[in-house]
């Protein structure tokens, strides 16, 4: 009795109300009648059996394991009794003697191509199978191939099985290793080459460490070699501007004197021609005193021009060691253009070795003289 019987029995009127059902009469009118327990009843078994019809039926043999109705309790004897009364062990051996494993030859030539690949299938499952089974060397009582169906017994299946696992261990072995050494290459590989951009880096860097040292020597081989050799040029330079200054030194000095004894022997000679112009105009009849003074009158206006003389040629001098100095100043420059810039002390700035040096005062000193013999031989070039 369900749920619903229960309501519709009940002795509350309302709740008999809700739970009526309308029944078809013959007709096929719908009207509101009370489902009984019998009517009730016969749905429910025509239900079950429109579901029974709709299914495929299996019966499972069902052993009672002792008489107590205790769990976990096992009657052997008893449940060995009742093997044999049912027929269950007459049932086993019919089916061992027959050919208990059936599969359809499409599946049974998939399921164990496996063992004997490059059978030939010949167009169809069925003759596949005919070409199958003799190769998988199986005793002829063991085993039957139908028209849609291959028949086996229990020991040539254990062993086809068993062959089977084996064959099918030893693919999954190979593809394993297979797919491994697949991982193991990418990630040898990957390695290689991180360890190559690695190695190149390093090289590069002890290549270009090498290299920079080489090149720090040979640069400074270079200036050591340069500076003998310019100091060599510049020490010869300076010999023979220190000859050429004695030699024109002493041509010098010898014109001085050369031109001071001319000086002096034209004073004599004017002192004595004015003694001779004095007496002779004594003798004339004119005044001592008034030659006199007209002598000295003509000696002021000469030391006036003689002074000028000199004060022009003193302007001359100093235009011209102005003119040297300026052409000195401008070959610095072009010096200090060529070398790379001055420094903020106006020394002229090198490098040796990565680091930035002033001249000191000795190797400027020595600079302005090698400036100086530059100008000297610049001078000395003949113009075109």
């Amino acid at each position: 009795m369900d749920l619903n019987e229960c309501m519709r029995t009940s002795s509350i009127d309302l709740l008999k109300e809700f739970f009526k059902e309308e029944v078809e009469d013959e007709a096929g009118a719908s009207k509101k009648t009370t489902l009984t327990v019998g009517r009730n009843f016969k749905n429910q078994l025509i239900a079950l059996t429109d579901t029974l019809s709709a299914t495929q039926g299996h019966y499972v043999r069902c052993i009672k394991p002792n008489s107590l109705l205790a769990p976990s309790t096992f009657d052997s004897d008893m449940v060995l009794a009742q093997l044999r009364y049912a027929g269950m062990l007459e049932t086993i051996k019919i089916r061992r003697n027959g050919y208990p494993i059936r599969y359809p030859v499409e599946e049974f030539w998939k399921r164990y191509l496996c063992l004997c690949p490059g059978t030939p299938k010949d167009g169809d499952y069925r003759k596949g199978c005919l070409n199958l089974c003799p190769r998988l060397k199986m005793e002829d009582d063991y085993w039957q191939v139908g028209l849609s169906k291959v028949f086996l017994k229990d020991y040539s299946f254990n062993a086809l099985e068993d062959r089977r696992n084996i064959t099918l261990s030893k693919f999954a072995i190979i593809v394993q290793a297979w797919w491994r050494m697949i991982v193991v290459r990418d990630y040898y590989r990957e390695v290689k080459s991180c360890t190559i951009v690695c190695q190149k880096t390093w090289r590069c860097y002890i290549a270009r460490k090498r290299y920079l040292r080489k090149k720090e020597a040979a640069i400074t081989l270079q200036t050591q070699i340069r500076m003998f050799i310019t100091r060599k040029k510049f020490l010869i330079a300076l010999e023979k501007k220190r000859e050429e200054e004695r030699k024109k030194r002493e041509e010098e000095e010898r014109k001085r004197r050369e031109e001071e004894e001319r000086r002096r022997r034209e004073e004599e000679e004017k002192k004595r021609k004015e003694e001779e112009e004095i007496k002779e105009r004594i003798r004339k009849g004119e005044s001592e005193a008034q030659v006199r003074a007209e002598i000295d009158y003509r000696h002021e206006v000469e030391e006036a021009k003689r002074q000028e003389e000199v004060q022009k040629h003193e302007e001359e001098k100093k235009k011209e060691e102005e003119k040297k100095k300026l052409e000195v100043l401008n070959i610095r420059e072009l010096i200090a253009q060529k070398k790379g810039k001055l420094g903020a002390s106006g020394y002229v700035k090198g490098t040796a070795r990565g680091r930035t040096k002033t001249i000191s005062k000795g190797k400027k000193k020595l600079r302005l003289e090698k400036e100086e013999e530059a100008v000297y031989e610049y001078k000395r070039k003949p113009r075109v």
